[in-house]
């Protein structure tokens, strides 16, 4: 699998999870009370939001049954989405009742409400009819129980208009009433709306786990790869993020979840992956970094975190402007920390600059519409995996080059064990490698209980070559020795430089008789080159061999076959000897 394409398919993935967002609009031809929503102008599938100023009353809950609502106070307008205590002198604890007429319908058709969370708690009622909600809202913090989670309502109507009623409580958030879009649409528009946005969530929470994992096990392999490690933690405080915001995965999961632990999980970002940032950025740049601030840093970050989790949500969510505050000076410590790495020509910091501005803007996004300044959506997920997918190309590519340099390191290992084993003039085994694999050798026969044999052979009338023709010739015959030496044996034998020009062969598993067959075609091909080469008239070869016999040593071994060698010598030299059995 070519992995450079990895990087571009996660990307499609999420391109494709959100493709089901189909043309979404605010409703025309609304006035305060009332949105007009115009069937006929909007194709099948489409969504609107119910954006405009709702009917709102403080400290009321409205009777839903339209017959029953009689002497109703005087309503105040508030903008949906937004929170009634800025639009309003009231506190945003408290409870109230929010109320819509939506008109242009087409009677008897099923339409859908989409309901993202409210705060904290809701109760739903369409044209008077209890359409659920979310926790418990009530009159008092002992009467309400909150809860966020988005739901679809399904409902249809006799007539071109419905009446939307909302009982909502707050007495636990800093925010207060409906602070994000709610949309309506024909049945299969809201569902498929939902369906993407669930699909988009879960498929960006996979590949936030599945990159944590992959980064901690590198860690894991290596404890010197701390930038993986902290990039894993990363984005584990993002997948607890995205699994309690949004379409609220956890709560979908578990609706029983404690609400209370949900909201602690949520602010995970400003004392979890702030600090880690700090942490992954020194750790990949660390002569640019400030170890000063980075203490000072982490030390604030994990205090807010020792306060979150100390105090209850309705006094801890207060901090949260500060905690933000904290997480902006943390992106403009890994922005500064960036531009020195740019400076200094790192090799990483144009590719982890890219990602970072990415991933910059949605978390200022993020912190702008938590605080209702912009209505678009939560970007960050999606922008941590695009910070994600650049950070793998360039994870990819470093240790492609470790890869590289690894191969290159083997290689080298590889040349120097051949070097420190092998005769750099003939190209054969050295002395020390023929006493090592003649020990082994010896020590395995008993088992083997095969025969193991040993040629010694010696170039005749060498130092007078030497002197006549000079040193530099001399070494031409003993590269033409170890070719003949390495064209004579088998393969399983081990042909080996002594020193000199002197030769060895071991021979496994061969009796006496095989081996002087050997040794016999090593001499004669030997004097052949005479009649190639005028100069080597006379140069001839000695040869001794012997069979190995228990328990001698592997010098007493050697020993032998070499006197069998210098028998030869004595015995008018160019002649194969074998060696007396040992006594």
């Amino acid at each position: 699998m070519n992995f450079r394409f990895f990087p571009g398919l996660l990307l499609v993935l999420i391109l494709s999870c959100f493709s089901g967002l189909r043309a979404e609009g605010a409703a025309t031809g609304y006035e305060k009370g009332t949105i007009a929503y115009i069937d006929q102008a909007l194709e099948q599938g489409s969504i609107i939001r119910l954006d405009g100023y709702w009917e709102f009353y403080w400290n009321t809950f409205l009777i839903p049954d339209r017959n029953l609502q009689s002497d109703l106070p005087m309503p105040e307008y508030i903008p949906v989405p937004g929170s009634w205590d800025q639009f309003t002198d009231h506190p945003a604890h408290g409870y109230g009742t929010l109320r819509l007429e939506l008109t242009g319908l087409e009677p008897g058709k099923i339409y859908s409400i989409y309901m993202p969370e409210l705060v904290s708690s809701y109760r739903l009622y369409i044209d008077g009819k209890d359409s659920g909600g979310n926790g418990v809202a009530g009159t008092s913090s002992e009467k309400s129980r909150p809860q966020f989670l988005p739901r679809l309502v399904a409902f249809h109507t006799e007539k071109d208009r419905v009446e939307i009623l909302i009982h909502v409580s707050n007495f636990d958030y800093r925010k207060s009433g409906i602070w994000r879009s709610l949309f309506v649409g024909d049945l299969s528009g809201i569902s498929l709306y939902r369906d993407s946005r669930l699909i988009g969530e879960v498929a960006i929470a996979g590949i936030l786990l599945a990159i944590a994992l992959f980064h901690i096990g590198i860690y894991v392999q290596r404890r010197e790869e701390k930038a993986a490690f902290y990039f894993g933690l990363i984005c584990l405080t993002f997948l607890i993020r995205i699994l309690c915001t949004g379409e609220q995965l956890l709560t979908f999961a578990i609706p029983s979840f404690p609400w209370e632990i949900l909201r602690k999980l949520e602010f995970i970002p400003f004392y979890g992956s702030a600090p880690l940032l700090a942490l992954f950025m020194s750790a990949l740049f660390p002569r640019e970094s400030s170890l000063a601030f980075k203490r000072v840093y982490i030390g604030l970050t994990l205090f807010y975190g020792m306060l979150v989790w100390i105090l209850p949500v309705r006094i801890n969510n207060h901090m949260v402007p500060y905690a933000e505050g904290l997480m902006v000076a943390g992106l403009f410590y890994a922005a500064w920390i960036q531009v020195r790495a740019m400076k200094a020509r790192r090799e990483e910091a144009p590719m982890l600059s890219a990602a970072y501005i990415i991933f910059s803007v949605t978390v200022v996004n993020d912190i702008l519409y938590a605080s209702q300044i912009l209505t678009s959506m939560y970007l960050s997920p999606p922008g941590f995996v695009i910070f994600i997918i650049i950070q793998s190309q360039m994870l990819i590519r470093r240790y492609s080059r470790s890869f590289y340099q690894r191969d290159l390191l083997a290689r080298s290992r590889d040349r120097f064990r051949v070097a420190s084993i092998t005769d750099s003039l003939t190209g054969l085994y050295n002395a020390g490698y023929l006493h090592r694999i003649l020990e082994k050798e010896i020590e395995a026969n008993p088992e083997k209980g095969a025969p193991l044999s040993l040629i010694m052979a010696d170039v005749d009338n060498f130092k007078n070559f030497n002197d006549t023709w000079g040193h530099k010739q001399g070494d031409e015959v003993l590269k033409k020795m170890g070719a003949i030496i390495r064209g004579s044996a088998r393969e399983r034998d081990i042909p080996c430089r002594y020193g000199g020009e002197e030769f060895s062969v071991i021979l496994p598993e061969t009796s006496l008789d095989e081996a002087f067959e050997v040794a016999e075609r090593i001499r004669t091909r030997f004097e052949r080159g005479e009649e190639e080469d005028q100069r080597l008239r006379g140069i001839t070869v000695s040869v001794g061999v012997a069979r190995y016999r228990a328990p001698e040593t592997a010098d007493s071994f050697i020993e032998r076959a070499d006197k069998a060698l210098y028998r030869a010598k004595n015995r008018g030299k160019n002649c194969v000897i074998k060696a007396d059995l040992p006594d």
